[in-house]
Order: C-alpha cells, then sequence, then structure tokens
C-alpha cells in the first residue's frame, strides 16, 4: 500500500468494541490509520456522504438488521471499497458466507490482537486494489473485443479481410450490401474481380507491393447488378508472427454520391439552372478556345451573337415571373434550333443570351441573326396564352489577335443596344465608333453622378399659351445640364441615361424644387392673378415612388408655392406601369390643387376611357400629330376627335411643337384650348424669364 494513513470507518453497535479496535489501530505506525467511528448504519450513511474511508471495520452483529443484511447495507452505501467484517468464533459461519457475498476479510473479535487487525485491513486492500486492477483489465479486454467486432460489423464502411491470394475470407454487412452479393457468393471471390477499371487494381497494387499500405485511393468498383461505383480505398498488409504476409485487409468507402455531387456542382457552375444552357462562364471559355483557334487557323472564324429580348419586362409585369420563365425556356430551345451541335448558346443573365458560332465568311452571323428573328417571330403557346416576342441582336467578330473573350463579347453587347434602339426586332454588327459612343455615355453618366452636387443643372422654361389670344397659362421647366467640357446639353442627350441608372429620381426632385422655387419667385413679381403656373415632368421611376406626394407637398410647403400653380406632366406609359400607386397618388395631389397633365398623349397605351376614371385635368397632344397637320399624312381627323373627347369629359388640351402660323391657325380651327412650340417662343433661363414675361403681354407681343 502506498498510503501511510488509511482511512478506517469502524461501524459496531458495541461501544466496548469500538474502543478495543481503535486502540489496536492506533497503536500502528506503519501504515498509520485514521479512524472514525458509527454505532448505527444511520451513522455510517451520514459520514460516508460527506468523507471517504479506504476500508470498513464491520460487527456483523448487534443490531437490527445484522448479519448479511447489515453487509448488504454497508456495500450499498460504499460500492467498492473494501469490508472487514468482525464476528465472536461460535459465528465464523457467518463470516464464511459474507465473503461469499462481497466481504474481502474477516476477523474473530475474541481471537483478535492489533496486528492481526492490522495484517486483514491490509490484505482487504491489496485485494480491493488486485480485483479492481483484473476488472479494469478484463473489461478494457471486452471492451477492445466488442468495439472492433462492432467496428467490424456496424461500420457504414465496407470492411474486408483477403488471404495471401486475394481472396475475400471475411467481410462485414456493409461490403455485402454496397456490391449486392450474398455471403457465400462474396467469400472466396477474388477482390479484383470486383474493380470496373484494371488501372485502379494495379495501382492499387503498386502501392500496397512498394509501402506495405494504401490510403484513400480513388477507384472505380463495380456491383453484381453492374452499376459501377466511385470508392474510397484503403488497406494495409496482414502479416504473422514470422512476418510472413498472410492477406490484406482494408476499407472501402462508398463515394458515388460525393462524385456525382461534385458533378452536378461542376454542371451547375457553368449552366444556368433554369434553361439548363451554358452560362457566361462556360461560354467564355469555349469562347477562348474558339479565338485561340481562330489565331492559329484564321479561316476558321468565329462571331458572337448578343440576344436581349424586346419588353421581356413587360411580359414579368403583367403576365407574372412562372410566364416569363417559361417563355425564356422556350427561347432556349428555339435558339438551339438555330445553330449547329458544335455551336454554343448560353444564357448570360435575364433576358439576355449569347451565341458563338462558326463562320466562314463575314455575313455568316447576319444569316444566323435572320434565321433567329425568322424562329422568334412564331407565336409561343404558355399556359394557355399565345405568346409573341421578339429580339435584339447585337453581332461582333474577332478583329485582332489581341482581342479577349470578355471583350467580344462586350462588343456584341454594345452592338446589340444599337439595334434595340432601331426599334424591335432587329440586328446590327459591332463597329469601333460604337464602343467610343458606349465610352462615352460611361463618362457621362460617370460625370452626372455628382452634376447635382456641382450645381451644373439649370432650368429653362417654355411658356403655355392660350388659344386664340396666346397669352401666357404656363411655362413649362425643361432641365439643361452645363457641363463642364461638353458644354449646354439638352435633355435627349442624358435623361434616358439617367433613366437606365435611376438616378433620374434625384435630377427629378431637384427639378421640382427648383422650379416650385423659381416659380415662387415669380409669383411674388406677377400682378395678382396673372403669374402662370409651373410645369414639371415627371419620370416614371418617380410615379412608381410610394411617397411621392409626400414628396411634392412637403417641396410645396417648404417653397411657399401654391398648389393651384404646379402642374405635373406624366406620360401614359408611366401611368399604365404603375396602375396601382398612381390612382392614390394623384387623388392626393389633385386635393391640395395641383393640376395633373398627360404628356405625349396618342403614343402610349391609354384611352380617354381610361383616364377618365383618373384626376387628370389636361393632355398633351403628342408633338407627331402636330407636325403632320396640312402634310399628306395630314392628322386632322384624329387630333380633333381627341380635343372633341377630352372637351366632353372636361379635360382641356395642349398641342404641342407649333412651328408654324399654319398649324396654329389648324389648331384654333380644330378648337385646341392652349398650345406650345417654338413659334411663341424658345426655352429661355430663368434669367430671361422675367424680360419675356413682361414683353409678351398681348398677341402682338409674340411678333
Amino acid at each position: 500500500m502506498d498510503k501511510t494513513t488509511v482511512r478506517v470507518l469502524l461501524v459496531d453497535a458495541d461501544t466496548n468494541g469500538i474502543s478495543r479496535f481503535t486502540r489496536m489501530l492506533h497503536a500502528q505506525s506503519a501504515p498509520g490509520f485514521h479512524v472514525a467511528t458509527a454505532r448505527t448504519i444511520q451513522a455510517a450513511e451520514r459520514h460516508l456522504k460527506h468523507n471517504e474511508a479506504d476500508a470498513i471495520l464491520l460487527n456483523l452483529f448487534g443490531w437490527e438488521p445484522g448479519g448479511l443484511a447489515a453487509l448488504a447495507l454497508v456495500q450499498a452505501l460504499a460500492p467498492g471499497t473494501p469490508v472487514v467484517v468482525t464476528v465472536p468464533s461460535e459465528e465464523e459461519q457467518i463470516a464464511l458466507k459474507a465473503l461469499k457475498h462481497g466481504a474481502h476479510e474477516y476477523v474473530l473479535t475474541d481471537q483478535v490482537y492489533d496486528t492481526l487487525l492490522v495484517r486483514s485491513i491490509r490484505h482487504a486492500l491489496e485485494r480491493q486494489q488486485a480485483e479492481a486492477k483484473r476488472r479494469s483489465e478484463d473489461r478494457a479486454v471486452h471492451l477492445s473485443e466488442r468495439r472492433y467486432r462492432a467496428l467490424f460489423e456496424q461500420s457504414r464502411d465496407a470492411l474486408y479481410i483477403t488471404d495471401s491470394s486475394g481472396s475475400i475470407v471475411e467481410g462485414n454487412a456493409a461490403l455485402i450490401e454496397l456490391f449486392g452479393y450474398g455471403i457465400d457468393e462474396l467469400y472466396g471471390r477474388q477482390l479484383e474481380v470486383l474493380f470496373a477499371v484494371p488501372a485502379d487494381w494495379n495501382r492499387l497494387q503498386t502501392e500496397l507491393h512498394g509501402r506495405g499500405y494504401a490510403r484513400d485511393v480513388e477507384v472505380r468498383m463495380r456491383r453484381r447488378d453492374g452499376v459501377e461505383l466511385w470508392c474510397l480505398l484503403s488497406a494495409a498488409r496482414r502479416i504473422d508472427d514470422e512476418v510472413e504476409v498472410r492477406g490484406y485487409q482494408g476499407i472501402i468507402h462508398d463515394i458515388t454520391a460525393r462524385k456525382q455531387a461534385e458533378e452536378r456542382l461542376r454542371h451547375n457552375s457553368l449552366h444556368d439552372p433554369l434553361t439548363g444552357l451554358p452560362n457566361r462562364a462556360l461560354f467564355l471559355d469555349r469562347l477562348g478556345t474558339a479565338l485561340s483557334r481562330w489565331r492559329r487557323e484564321p479561316q476558321h472564324g468565329c462571331a458572337v451573337l448578343f440576344m436581349d429580348l424586346d419588353r421581356f419586362k413587360l411580359i414579368n409585369d403583367s403576365l407574372g415571373h412562372g410566364v416569363g420563365d417559361a417563355l425564356l425556356m422556350r427561347v432556349a430551345g428555339a435558339l438551339a434550333t438555330c445553330v449547329r451541335s458544335h455551336e454554343t448558346v448560353a444564357r448570360l443573365g435575364g433576358d439576355e443570351f449569347a451565341i458563338l458560332l462558326d463562320v466562314a465568311q463575314r455575313n455568316d452571323a447576319q444569316r444566323a441573326a435572320q434565321r433567329i428573328q425568322q424562329q422568334l417571330a412564331n407565336a409561343f403557346e404558355l399556359q394557355g396564352q399565345t405568346m409573341f416576342t421578339s429580339a435584339s441582336i447585337g453581332i461582333a467578330y474577332p478583329d485582332s489577335v489581341e482581342l479577349q473573350p470578355g471583350e467580344l463579347v462586350r462588343n456584341a453587347d454594345i452592338a446589340m443596344y444599337r439595334a434595340k434602339k432601331a426599334g424591335p426586332g432587329r440586328w446590327a454588327v459591332f463597329a469601333p465608333s460604337m464602343h467610343t459612343t458606349a465610352i462615352n455615355l460611361l463618362e457621362l453618366e460617370t460625370d452626372m453622378r455628382s452634376a447635382v452636387a456641382r450645381g451644373e443643372f439649370t432650368l429653362h422654361y417654355q411658356p403655355i399659351v392660350a388659344l386664340p389670344d396666346q397669352t401666357i397659362m404656363g411655362l413649362e421647366a425643361l432641365i439643361r445640364w452645363r457641363h463642364p467640357r461638353r458644354g449646354s446639353l439638352l435633355p435627349h442627350e442624358f435623361i434616358s441615361i439617367a433613366e437606365e441608372n435611376g438616378m433620374i429620381v434625384n435630377i427629378g426632385w431637384w427639378v421640382l424644387r427648383e422650379a416650385c422655387t423659381q416659380g415662387r419667385a415669380l409669383l411674388e413679381s406677377s400682378p395678382p392673378g396673372t403669374c402662370p403656373y409651373i410645369a414639371v415632368n415627371l419620370s416614371s421611376r418617380q410615379v412608381a415612388l410610394p411617397d411621392l406626394a409626400d414628396g411634392i407637398l412637403d417641396i410645396l410647403g417648404a417653397t411657399g408655392l401654391p398648389g393651384s400653380l404646379l402642374s405635373l406632366e406624366i406620360t401614359e406609359s408611366s401611368l399604365v406601369s404603375n396602375a396601382d400607386t398612381a390612382g392614390r397618388t394623384l387623388a392626393r395631389l389633385r386635393d391640395a390643387g395641383v393640376r395633373i397633365c398627360i404628356d405625349d398623349f396618342g403614343t402610349g397605351y391609354s384611352s380617354l376611357a381610361y383616364l377618365h376614371s383618373l384626376p387628370i385635368d389636361s393632355l398633351k397632344i403628342d408633338r407627331s400629330f402636330i407636325r403632320l397637320l396640312g402634310s399628306s399624312s395630314d392628322r386632322s381627323e384624329l387630333v380633333r376627335t381627341i380635343i372633341t373627347l377630352a372637351a366632353r369629359l372636361g379635360i382641356s388640351t395642349v398641342a404641342e411643337g407649333i412651328e408654324t402660323t399654319a398649324q396654329l391657325r389648324h389648331l384654333e380651327r380644330l378648337g385646341s384650348g392652349s398650345a406650345q412650340g417654338f413659334l411663341f417662343s424658345r426655352p429661355v433661363d430663368a434669367g430671361a424669364l422675367q424680360g419675356m414675361l413682361a414683353r409678351i403681354q398681348s398677341p402682338a407681343g409674340w411678333a
């Protein structure tokens, strides 16, 4: 025993016995004893709850219950603690029974002396330690065997053992399940026959013979039903005591699902999930290969078509994204019929497609574009609806050996935008001048982002005159950009860019605030009742804003301009595309006295009947109708109809684009209420506005 002090709990109902055994133990110096006493089983329990004991000295008699029952109670209180029982000589048979029930030693109370008592306790401790060690070793061996067998039998991986000839002599359930053989069929079968590719078996053998083991070797194996599996195999030699190879043991892990997942990930990383077509990454890779071939063999030309569906957003907005996705899939199928099997059709995103063609002549790509346009001209039946679509196509040929795939796609994209500006269903071939134009537009967009902060925008005003007296009733605010390098830019040179990049919203708020501020200054300088209203154009993006009415009313409040002196000009298409919010917004503004005017009427989608349901004050008849008055394509009857129906609905009309006296006289005969155009005045800046108003107080003032 290593301990120098042994903690003994003396449990005895006899006071004399306690005193006697305590003296005997205290008389010993090696080892020393620390003795605690308990005269009842309950007292022993209380002691053991808070203290440990190395050994228990228990008198089997003297209380109820006694004998073996007392032993059982004490063993339950201190499991694993060696117990030495004391009995009188005539009860030695009880002591022997106690040994069978777990007591470690016994002493006879009428024959014991101090050294005998100490030796009995020491023997009990040594026996307890030996038993604990043996139980631990037995448990370890048993546990090791159980773990090995459990690992072998319950492993999800297939485990096998072969003899020196390579025949399978043992395998677990996972091995049988993996390969689909019965146990009798599998045992005795050569492991080699399970390999699908002989080269994989040879590679495994090379590693085993060279190093004695193989770790995580990817191999292809075959099930009994012929299905090929991807497996990760590890193996090692089995060597007996004489260092003779008795065979091999190994693990086979099925990685087929992982390989399939990797293949799906690889496929998904290179293909569009909706249409299954190659995506941008795969398209650029194939285009790079085609360009490399063209550089080596110029006779093998290539071309890129960049295609964008016309008005696809309208389909999504009106019929839903489900129909839009269905159309994209049908278009993808249609495009596949327009190219050869070795050529590539890809979806780059949204409604944009790219096509890589092999071309022998310069105009081969143009003919392909025509085939595509003809194919898309056919009707598509989608979810019970007949649908037609068209596409704008840009075509680009490589013109330099230094040209990179991304640059060729960019060139085709630029050409596509040129085609789209010409109208739906068009195609255009890239020219270097298009790139120059695109660069200029990009620079213009970059400059635009700080133009408001730099104070580069300004407003000009063009009068709206009442007919027939030609007095000024309103002023349309028209934005100009005083560009530091390009000079004064008109709206058509930059507004479309602002619409595309979303900056039109911030610019629109600036125009509204500036026009209201200048309108308030005009009100203060005008005689009572003579101040014209200010007309401000709203973009479709502004009309779609949910807080548009709040923003306009806040500006009116901040500038002090009465709502009756503000007219908002909105296009028909803006109302149609934002029908849900437009009605509520216009009603709030109309309640504040703000005028509502429909701009460019006749070029959009709405009707007078539809407009009658909205709080509309006036219509601007588009200049394209006015320009034809008196010509061979005279639209007088159409203009007369618009003016007449609008009047019946209580809506006034403004004819814009008046440039000649003949047009003015024609409009007066048709009954137009007001007009606007260069005949009266070109737009003037705010500084010249006061002078124009002071000069023009009568019809003669326009001369």
